[in-house]
C-alpha cells in the first residue's frame, strides 16, 4: 500500500488541534517546579528553531524510559551511517534524563499538527524518523513519508491495551502504519502484534530489547558509593528498589518479619520522592530507627535507611545482597526494570503486576532467574533468600548471565536499517 492519508488526517488534526491548548497545559503544569521549563516547554513545541543542525537522523523518545534507552543505539548510529543526531522529547522528565545522559541536540518534539510538524521539517530537514517503542504519532509519521524521509518504529512494543485501542480504530490506524519503512520489534510476540494490525511480515523484524543494551553500557562502571559502604559493613542489604505508596502494606508486613535479622540492613526507596513522608510514617510506626540518605548522616546504629534522593539507586543495587522490585505489588502498577539489580549479579524479586517489562521478565524467568511472588508470598521469599546464600549466588549468577545474553539489539537494529538500504553511509 502507498502513504496516501486522506481525510482521516484532516479530522485527526482538526480533533488534536481542538485538544492541544490542554495538553500542553498539562505538561507545563507537570513542569512547574522548574521555573523556567513551562515557558521551554510551550515555545519549542509550538516554535521549533532552527538551531539543530540540519539533515541529521530524528529520534523522538516520548519520556524517560524511551531516552534511557538511546545511548547505544546513538553511537552505533553515528559510527554506521557517519551523521549526527538529535533528539525530541515530550516530558520535562524526559528532558532532563537526556541532558544527565550527557545527549546532544535535544530538543521538545514539535505539536504533533500539520502546520507545527511543516515547520519543524523545513528548518531542519530530518534525514530519517526513528521513534521509540509505543508511540505512533500520525501527522509526524504522515509528514515525514509525505517527504520520502524513512519512519522506523524502533525497540517497537504495544502492550495489551493499546493493542485493545489499535485494533478497535483499525481503520484509522492502518493509513498511519502503511506510511512507516519497518518496524524492529522487541520480541515475537510484539513483531506478531505489529503484523495483526497491518504492516507486512517483511516490514517487521524481532530485533530484541534495547533496555539490555543501555543497562549493561551504563552500569559498566558503576561503583559503590563510600556512605553506603560505611554504613552497611558486612551487613546483609535488603533493597526494595521503586515502591509506590499503593504498596506500603505489603512493605510493611515484610519489614515486620526481617526487621529482628541480626546483621541486617533495609534500603527503602520510594519510586516517588514526594511519597517519602509515607513511607517514614510507617517505619516510625513500628519504632524502626531511620536515616534518610539527604540528611547525610549514617548511624551505624541505625538500620534501616530511606533513600529519597534522585539516580542513587543503581549505586545501591550494586551492593545488594537482595532486591525487590516495586511498582509490582499491587493490582494498578506495571512493574519496573529488573535488569539493573540483575546485571550485579543480585537476586531479583518482583511481583505478579508487571506488563510493562513482560518480555523483560521472560527473558529472566525462561532460565529460572528470577522470582516472580504474590504479595502474600513475599516475606517467605526474601527470609529464604536470606538463609540461603547458595541460593542468593545461583540465581544472581543466572541473572547476570541473562543480561549478558539478551544484549546486542541496538546491533541488530542498526545492521537491519543499513540492509534496507533507504540511507546513505
Amino acid at each position: 500500500m502507498q502513504c496516501q492519508p486522506g481525510i482521516e488526517r484532516w479530522i485527526y488534526n482538526l480533533l488534536h488541534g481542538i485538544a492541544i491548548p490542554v495538553e500542553l497545559l498539562y505538561y507545563a503544569y507537570r513542569a512547574r517546579h522548574n521555573w523556567n521549563a513551562p515557558l521551554r516547554y510551550v515555545w519549542q513545541r509550538l516554535f521549533p528553531d532552527g538551531t539543530l543542525p540540519p539533515s541529521g537522523a530524528w529520534f523522538h523518545a516520548v519520556s524517560v524510559g524511551e531516552v534511557m534507552t538511546l545511548p547505544p543505539l546513538l553511537k552505533l548510529w553515528e559510527q554506521t551511517f557517519k551523521q549526527h543526531s538529535f533528539v525530541t522529547t515530550v516530558t520535562y522528565t524526559g528532558f532532563r534524563s537526556a541532558h544527565q545522559l550527557g545527549l546532544s541536540n535535544i530538543r521538545f518534539a514539535p505539536v504533533d499538527l500539520a502546520p507545527f510538524i511543516h515547520r519543524f521539517h523545513h528548518r531542519v530537514r530530518p534525514s530519517c524518523l526513528c521513534i521509540l517503542e509505543t508511540e505512533i504519532w500520525p501527522e509526524m509519521i504522515w509528514a515525514s513519508a509525505r517527504r520520502q524521509i524513512p519512519v522506523f518504529i524502533i525497540n517497537a512494543r504495544i502492550s495489551d491495551t493499546a493493542v485493545r485501542g489499535y485494533r478497535r480504530w483499525r481503520f484509522f490506524f492502518q493509513r498511519v502504519l502503511k506510511c512507516i519503512t519497518g518496524v524492529a520489534a522487541q520480541s515475537e510476540r510484539h513483531r506478531e502484534r505489529w503484523i495483526d494490525l497491518g504492516l507486512s511480515p517483511e516490514r517487521v523484524i524481532t530485533a530484541g530489547n534495547l533496555k539490555f543494551d543501555s543497562v549493561r553500557d551504563r552500569l559498566q562502571n558503576t561503583v559503590t558509593p563510600e556512605w553506603l559502604k560505611n554504613w552497611c559493613g558486612q551487613d546483609l542489604l535488603i533493597v526494595f528498589g521503586s515502591w509506590h505508596r499503593e504498596e506500603i502494606a505489603c512493605l510493611e508486613e515484610v519489614c515486620m518479619q526481617i526487621k529482628h535479622i541480626p546483621d541486617l540492613r533495609i534500603c527503602i526507596a520510594p519510586r516517588h520522592p514526594h511519597d517519602t513522608g509515607v513511607f517514614l510514617e510507617m517505619l516510625k510506626r513500628h519504632q524502626l530507627r531511620v536515616i534518610r540518605r539527604s540528611a547525610h548522616r549514617f548511624p551505624r546504629d541505625r538500620r534501616v535507611l530511606l533513600l529519597d534522593t534522585i539516580g542513587e539507586l543503581t549505586g545501591v543495587y550494586a551492593m545488594a545482597t537482595v532486591a525487590v522490585v516495586g511498582g509490582s505489588f499491587y493490582s494498578g502498577g506495571a512493574g519496573h526494570n529488573p535488569i539493573e539489580p540483575a546485571w550485579f549479579a543480585r537476586p531479583v524479586i518482583t511481583g505478579l503486576f508487571h506488563h510493562s517489562f513482560r518480555d523483560i521478565l521472560e527473558a529472566f524467568l525462561e532460565d529460572d532467574a528470577i522470582y516472580v511472588v504474590k504479595p502474600s508470598e513475599l516475606s517467605d521469599t526474601v527470609l529464604s533468600l536470606i538463609h540461603d546464600p547458595s541460593r542468593r549466588e545461583q540465581i544472581g549468577h543466572r541473572a547476570k548471565a541473562v543480561v549478558e545474553r539478551q544484549g546486542g539489539a541496538a546491533q541488530r537494529t542498526i545492521d537491519w536499517i543499513r540492509s534496507l538500504r533507504v540511507l546513505t553511509q
